[in-house]
């Protein structure tokens, strides 16, 4: 890049303190201002979903924007679900739901589809939850280009299985909650919620139960 601005990509080294803090973020806002923020809806994605955290007005802004100007339904899809997260992040779950939905109407997501399942699952709507990830695993027979990732869904099976069994569907729960411990093996809260479901428990609140989000998930 033309300028004073330096880019080092060091994700292949070790050792604390080698990654640039915000490193993709000052790369696609300096880029950013430079054109006066005349962005490709793309472009517009990629900085909102780096600036969702220090700069959460601008990111919603360029997720708005992106659905408004986008000609391909994937990427309208994908602005609303980074939208969304940011709505998850302030705990405005109905509103987090809301563009989920929108996502899945732009595309039939898996993941669109999982982030309802979790919205829902903070709302307390327990059989929303069970038909949210299922429209997420009937969505993995279609193309996903922008926004993919196995790990999620064993992450969402844990909300899934919290839902079942406030539904009653105890062995649908217990089934779904040992999948997931085959990939989260070390997340002490996700075998506390195990131990509860197996043993038909009911005194565990696993509101922030999220193992994608925890240091003891793996």
């Amino acid at each position: 890049m033309d300028g004073n601005l330096v880019v080092r990509d060091l994700r292949d080294s070790t050792g604390e303190g080698i990654r640039i803090p915000g490193r993709n973020l000052k790369v696609l806002y300096h880029r950013a201002r430079r054109r006066g923020f005349d962005l490709t809806s793309r472009e517009m994605v990629y900085l909102a979903a780096e600036a969702r955290a220090s700069m959460p007005t601008l990111a919603a802004r360029l997720c708005e924007m992106c659905v408004e100007t986008s000609t391909w339904p994937e990427e309208k899809a994908w602005a609303c679900c980074v939208r969304g997260e940011l709505c998850e992040s302030l705990k405005d779950f109905a509103h987090s739901s809301e563009w989920y939905e929108a996502a899945l109407i732009y595309h039939p997501g898996v993941l669109s589809a999982f982030r309802l399942a979790r919205s829902r699952f903070h709302e307390g709507y327990w059989q929303e939850v069970v038909e949210a990830y299922e429209t997420g695993v009937k969505n993995k027979a279609h193309p996903q280009l922008l926004d993919g990732g196995e790990v999620y869904e064993d992450a969402t099976k844990i909300f899934v299985a919290v839902a079942l069994d406030n539904l009653g569907r105890h062995e649908e729960a217990k089934s779904l909650v040992k999948t997931s411990q085959e990939t989260f093996t070390k997340s002490a809260a996700l075998r506390e919620l195990s131990d509860r479901i197996l043993n038909k428990g009911r005194d565990l609140d696993p509101r922030d139960l999220d193992p994608l989000q925890s240091k003891e998930g793996n």
